[in-house]
């Protein structure tokens, strides 16, 4: 899946983005502040990352800071990718 806009660089569509925005934390900030990376944001860029394989600090800017975006997704695994990484 590629993006239908290039310049905006979105894998979904709005309607895709409809149907899969429940599984996402709703949006809150520290101290009751906005998100600094929207979920759909964040989302897409993992994918862009996954999809051409660049380093977190390579992402395009259009996507937020890739270090926000980099513990959110870190987190989000929970410490799986390193049980599957584990022998045995």
């Amino acid at each position: 899946m590629a993006p239908a806009d290039p310049g905006r660089l979105y894998w979904f569509s709005d309607e895709q983005w409809r149907q899969i925005e429940a599984v996402f934390p709703r949006p809150h900030g520290k101290k009751g502040f906005a998100q600094a990376v929207p979920n759909r944001q964040a989302c897409e860029a993992v994918l862009f990352r996954a999809r051409t394989g660049c380093p977190w600090r390579d992402l395009p800017a259009v996507y937020g800071p890739w270090h926000t975006i980099y513990m959110r997704w870190r987190r989000s695994c929970g410490g799986r990718r390193a049980r599957a990484r584990r022998p045995g």
